[in-house]
């Protein structure tokens, strides 16, 4: 059984080409862009897979030679071209076989997600396929992927139920004195459980830590073996893939009695990130949904908010991805749409305390907001 439909990868084909704006074909170089084009995720290792969309006619789809029974399972694309690793560089291999059909196709004007294209890469392109111009579309992509289509959210809610799982988990398991690791560990492994007897037919990765005090400054870091201390605010990072469409659920938590600065700061972290999320709905800019949660910090004396308040979630991952249209942030006056899926995470730092947050996937409705979310949010105390 195929992860998406074949006419949901044909409804996708159809509406990029229709963006195409006189150009005889896209091509994609990321991970992302070629596995929504094509239906199957591909991770490369160094092995590229890209997919050529013409305008008219079959698209074709190009990766390793060890992929081919996956792509040949999940894609409905029928032109595979295969590299194997025997005669020269992957990449170079990947591209021979890209100014190939681009020559076989006659297609001399191509659309590229230059945002996300490694350049050497291009240009090795370029220079087997001169005359031809090349055009950055990433946007008009962009601009599809930012509306999640059914199947989509279907992925993103399996995703997040297994994320709200491994929380409960974790604040069950947490307290004073217990290892930072060995909880993460011990709510990572009931993930994967509960996602095997949920999910089986579903590939699934999971992220499950967090961070104490001070450590909440460094927020991209994974969980340490050193105890849980009393008196602190912790931050829990839970995040799961679906087919690699990811989702995220964080808490803050405090353990045993906190500072009264601490405690102004949990209270400022609940009230933002909820007046944010009731500010989503259809029409609203996502500038205003973080301009909500920052005034709430700065009401509450914390100054500095140095992040915006969220991102769009799905297709990405810590190392690319993220498409800035669906960044809550003050400069982005882009307005929400229904079906338009992203984390809610507002958090500011506080000199000495830390900088940790509560984050929930919501999606845009037709009228105002869903929060996909289901783990206990609000204020979460262990003693």
């Amino acid at each position: 059984m195929r992860i998406f439909s074949e006419s949901e990868i044909a409804m996708r084909h159809s509406r990029l080409r229709q963006r195409l704006d006189g150009c005889d074909a896209f091509i994609s170089f990321s991970f992302f862009n070629s596995y929504y084009l094509s239906g199957v995720p591909i991770i490369g290792w160094g092995r590229p897979t890209l997919v050529v969309l013409p305008a008219s006619g079959d698209p074709v789809i190009i990766s390793a030679a060890g992929e081919r029974s996956r792509v040949a399972r999940y894609s409905p694309i029928e032109d595979i071209r295969t590299y194997t690793d025997m005669n020269r560089p992957n990449v170079d291999s990947a591209v021979a076989l890209a100014a190939e059909v681009i020559n076989e196709r006659g297609i001399k004007n191509i659309a590229f997600d230059a945002d996300m294209a490694p350049w050497a890469t291009v240009d090795l392109l370029r220079g087997q396929i001169p005359g031809v111009q090349f055009r950055n579309m990433s946007r008009q992509l962009d601009d599809l992927k930012v509306i999640y289509s059914p199947e989509e959210l279907e992925l993103l809610r399996a995703a997040t139920k297994i994320c709200d799982y491994g929380m409960e988990r974790f604040i069950e398991l947490a307290s004073v004195g217990r290892s930072e690791l060995a909880v993460a560990g011990e709510a990572g492994t009931a993930m994967s459980l509960f996602g095997a007897k949920e999910l089986p037919d579903t590939e699934i990765r999971i992220q499950c830590y967090s961070q104490q005090g001070l450590r909440t400054l460094e927020p991209h870091t994974s969980a340490k073996g050193t105890p849980i201390e009393p008196g602190i605010l912790m931050c829990v990072v839970i995040e799961t893939y679906a087919w690699n469409y990811q989702a995220a659920v964080e808490r803050t938590v405090a353990f045993g009695t906190i500072s009264d600065d601490a405690e102004r700061l949990y209270q400022a972290i609940i009230s933002a990130h909820r007046r944010a999320i009731e500010t989503v709905a259809p029409g609203t800019t996502l500038s205003e949904v973080d301009r909500v949660a920052r005034d709430v910090f700065f009401k509450s004396g914390f100054e500095y908010v140095p992040s915006g308040s969220g991102c769009g979630r799905g297709l990405l991952t810590e190392h690319e991805g993220r498409v800035d249209q669906m960044n809550l942030r003050p400069y982005n006056n882009a307005k929400l749409r229904p079906e338009m899926v992203f984390t809610v995470e507002p958090f500011a730092v506080a000199e000495g305390i830390g900088a940790p947050r509560h984050c929930d996937m919501v999606r845009v409705t037709n009228s105002g907001h869903e929060v996909i979310s289901r783990a206990r949010a609000g204020y979460i105390r262990i003693s």
